[in-house]
Protein backbone atom coordinates (compact mmCIF):
# COMPACT_ATOMS: atom_id res chain seq x y z
CA UNK A 1 0.00 0.00 0.00
CA UNK A 2 1.99 3.29 -0.90
CA UNK A 3 1.49 6.50 1.08
CA UNK A 4 -1.09 8.96 -0.53
CA UNK A 5 0.11 12.87 -0.25
CA UNK A 6 -1.73 15.99 -1.71
CA UNK A 7 0.13 18.66 -2.85
CA UNK A 8 -0.57 21.81 -4.69
CA UNK A 9 1.65 23.31 -7.43
CA UNK A 10 1.58 25.96 -8.84
CA UNK A 11 3.42 27.10 -11.80
CA UNK A 12 4.34 30.53 -13.20
CA UNK A 13 5.35 31.26 -16.35
CA UNK A 14 6.05 34.06 -18.55
CA UNK A 15 5.15 35.07 -21.94
CA UNK A 16 7.30 36.75 -24.05
CA UNK A 17 4.38 37.58 -26.36
CA UNK A 18 2.32 39.80 -24.58
CA UNK A 19 5.29 42.11 -24.85
CA UNK A 20 5.17 41.44 -28.93
CA UNK A 21 1.58 41.79 -29.46
CA UNK A 22 1.15 44.62 -27.32
CA UNK A 23 -2.14 43.38 -26.33
CA UNK A 24 -2.12 43.63 -22.45
CA UNK A 25 -0.68 47.04 -22.28
CA UNK A 26 -2.71 48.10 -24.73
CA UNK A 27 -5.35 47.22 -23.08
CA UNK A 28 -4.26 48.47 -19.77
CA UNK A 29 -3.78 52.05 -21.63
CA UNK A 30 -6.62 52.82 -23.98
CA UNK A 31 -8.71 55.24 -22.53
CA UNK A 32 -11.32 55.71 -25.90
CA UNK A 33 -13.31 53.37 -24.41
CA UNK A 34 -13.77 55.68 -21.43
CA UNK A 35 -13.96 58.60 -23.32
CA UNK A 36 -17.09 56.80 -25.87
CA UNK A 37 -18.72 55.82 -22.31
CA UNK A 38 -18.79 59.55 -20.93
CA UNK A 39 -19.77 60.58 -24.57
CA UNK A 40 -22.81 58.71 -24.53
CA UNK A 41 -23.98 59.13 -20.94
CA UNK A 42 -23.62 62.92 -21.96
CA UNK A 43 -25.65 62.33 -25.04
CA UNK A 44 -28.35 60.23 -22.64
CA UNK A 45 -27.16 57.47 -25.34
CA UNK A 46 -26.23 53.86 -25.18
CA UNK A 47 -24.89 51.20 -27.79
CA UNK A 48 -27.00 48.67 -28.28
CA UNK A 49 -26.72 45.78 -31.21
CA UNK A 50 -28.74 45.11 -34.31
CA UNK A 51 -28.56 41.88 -36.11
CA UNK A 52 -29.46 41.95 -39.69
CA UNK A 53 -31.36 39.89 -41.98
CA UNK A 54 -28.19 38.25 -42.73
CA UNK A 55 -27.15 37.86 -38.95
CA UNK A 56 -24.68 40.17 -39.35
CA UNK A 57 -24.39 42.14 -36.18
CA UNK A 58 -23.69 46.13 -35.76
CA UNK A 59 -23.23 48.50 -33.14
CA UNK A 60 -26.18 51.21 -32.94
CA UNK A 61 -26.49 54.30 -31.35
CA UNK A 62 -29.83 54.94 -29.00
CA UNK A 63 -31.23 57.17 -26.59
CA UNK A 64 -31.31 55.06 -23.19
CA UNK A 65 -34.96 55.30 -23.28
CA UNK A 66 -37.85 56.49 -25.29
CA UNK A 67 -37.66 60.70 -25.09
CA UNK A 68 -34.40 60.72 -23.59
CA UNK A 69 -32.95 64.18 -24.23
CA UNK A 70 -29.07 64.95 -23.83
CA UNK A 71 -27.59 66.38 -20.63
CA UNK A 72 -25.76 68.93 -22.42
CA UNK A 73 -25.52 69.93 -26.15
CA UNK A 74 -23.38 69.16 -28.80
CA UNK A 75 -20.97 72.17 -28.11
CA UNK A 76 -20.86 71.29 -24.26
CA UNK A 77 -20.25 67.54 -25.27
CA UNK A 78 -17.16 68.65 -26.94
CA UNK A 79 -16.09 70.85 -24.42
CA UNK A 80 -16.70 68.92 -21.41
CA UNK A 81 -14.82 65.77 -23.78
CA UNK A 82 -11.42 68.32 -24.61
CA UNK A 83 -11.00 69.42 -21.05
CA UNK A 84 -11.44 65.50 -19.68
CA UNK A 85 -8.95 64.62 -21.99
CA UNK A 86 -6.22 66.16 -20.16
CA UNK A 87 -7.10 63.85 -17.40
CA UNK A 88 -8.52 60.55 -18.89
CA UNK A 89 -4.93 59.66 -21.07
CA UNK A 90 -2.53 57.31 -21.67
CA UNK A 91 0.25 59.42 -19.81
CA UNK A 92 -1.89 59.93 -16.52
CA UNK A 93 -2.70 56.06 -16.29
CA UNK A 94 0.87 55.29 -16.04
CA UNK A 95 1.42 58.46 -13.30
CA UNK A 96 2.55 57.88 -9.97
CA UNK A 97 1.19 59.59 -7.00
CA UNK A 98 1.77 59.69 -3.68
CA UNK A 99 -2.08 59.05 -1.66
CA UNK A 100 -2.11 62.93 -0.39
CA UNK A 101 -1.43 63.57 -4.19
CA UNK A 102 -3.79 61.85 -5.39
CA UNK A 103 -6.68 63.06 -2.69
CA UNK A 104 -4.96 67.18 -4.01
CA UNK A 105 -5.58 65.93 -7.73
CA UNK A 106 -9.12 64.60 -6.91
CA UNK A 107 -10.15 67.80 -5.22
CA UNK A 108 -8.36 69.91 -7.53
CA UNK A 109 -10.64 67.95 -10.44
CA UNK A 110 -13.82 68.66 -8.58
CA UNK A 111 -13.59 72.07 -7.95
CA UNK A 112 -12.44 72.75 -11.50
CA UNK A 113 -14.87 70.54 -13.14
CA UNK A 114 -17.93 72.04 -11.22
CA UNK A 115 -16.95 75.51 -11.99
CA UNK A 116 -16.03 75.39 -16.20
CA UNK A 117 -19.74 73.08 -16.06
CA UNK A 118 -21.27 75.94 -13.99
CA UNK A 119 -19.46 79.02 -15.87
CA UNK A 120 -20.86 77.18 -18.97
CA UNK A 121 -24.17 76.11 -18.14
CA UNK A 122 -26.32 78.47 -20.15
CA UNK A 123 -23.75 78.01 -23.47
CA UNK A 124 -23.59 74.27 -22.95
CA UNK A 125 -27.77 74.00 -22.39
CA UNK A 126 -27.05 72.44 -19.00
CA UNK A 127 -29.90 72.07 -17.05
CA UNK A 128 -29.91 72.52 -12.80
CA UNK A 129 -30.98 69.19 -12.64
CA UNK A 130 -28.40 67.62 -14.67
CA UNK A 131 -25.57 69.62 -13.39
CA UNK A 132 -24.99 67.85 -10.05
CA UNK A 133 -25.60 64.62 -11.99
CA UNK A 134 -22.69 65.60 -14.39
CA UNK A 135 -20.17 67.08 -12.10
CA UNK A 136 -20.66 63.82 -9.91
CA UNK A 137 -20.62 60.84 -12.09
CA UNK A 138 -17.43 62.41 -13.89
CA UNK A 139 -15.74 63.09 -10.68
CA UNK A 140 -16.15 59.62 -9.74
CA UNK A 141 -14.95 58.05 -12.59
CA UNK A 142 -12.12 60.30 -12.22
CA UNK A 143 -11.68 59.24 -8.60
CA UNK A 144 -11.74 55.72 -9.81
CA UNK A 145 -9.44 56.01 -12.87
CA UNK A 146 -6.58 58.39 -11.56
CA UNK A 147 -6.57 55.93 -8.43
CA UNK A 148 -4.55 53.33 -11.01
CA UNK A 149 -1.40 55.38 -10.10
CA UNK A 150 -1.50 55.63 -6.37
CA UNK A 151 2.06 54.53 -5.32
CA UNK A 152 2.81 53.52 -8.73
CA UNK A 153 0.66 49.94 -8.72
CA UNK A 154 -0.70 50.35 -12.13
CA UNK A 155 2.74 49.80 -13.44
CA UNK A 156 3.22 47.39 -11.39
CA UNK A 157 0.01 45.41 -12.21
CA UNK A 158 1.75 45.14 -15.78
CA UNK A 159 4.46 42.66 -14.92
CA UNK A 160 1.40 40.53 -13.32
CA UNK A 161 -0.89 40.92 -16.15
CA UNK A 162 2.03 39.29 -18.55
CA UNK A 163 2.68 36.25 -16.24
CA UNK A 164 0.54 33.33 -16.98
CA UNK A 165 -0.37 31.55 -13.83
CA UNK A 166 -1.75 27.58 -13.44
CA UNK A 167 -2.83 25.67 -10.76
CA UNK A 168 -3.49 22.01 -10.26
CA UNK A 169 -4.95 20.67 -6.84
CA UNK A 170 -5.78 17.70 -5.36
CA UNK A 171 -2.77 15.61 -7.01
CA UNK A 172 -2.32 12.58 -5.33
CA UNK A 173 0.92 10.72 -5.53
CA UNK A 174 1.34 7.19 -4.60
CA UNK A 175 -1.88 4.97 -5.10
CA UNK A 176 -3.08 6.84 -8.58
CA UNK A 177 -3.95 9.71 -9.29
CA UNK A 178 -7.68 12.48 -8.66
CA UNK A 179 -8.70 14.45 -11.41
CA UNK A 180 -11.67 16.73 -9.41
CA UNK A 181 -12.28 18.05 -13.05
CA UNK A 182 -13.04 14.30 -13.91
CA UNK A 183 -14.80 12.96 -10.90
CA UNK A 184 -12.07 11.00 -9.46
CA UNK A 185 -10.40 7.77 -10.65
CA UNK A 186 -7.32 6.87 -8.29
CA UNK A 187 -7.00 3.83 -5.74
Amino acid sequence: MHEKENIDMQHHSFDPRAFLTGDVMERRLDTESLIRQLKLFLMAKRIDIEIDENGVKREIVVPIHPGAQPLVNDKGINGILFWLSSTFNTSNVQGNLERDAYEFFISQFHRSFAVICMTNLHEWDIKLDNYVLIVRSVVYLAYLFVSRTIDNLERTSYGQSMVSQTSTHNLVRGGGMTLPILGGGGN
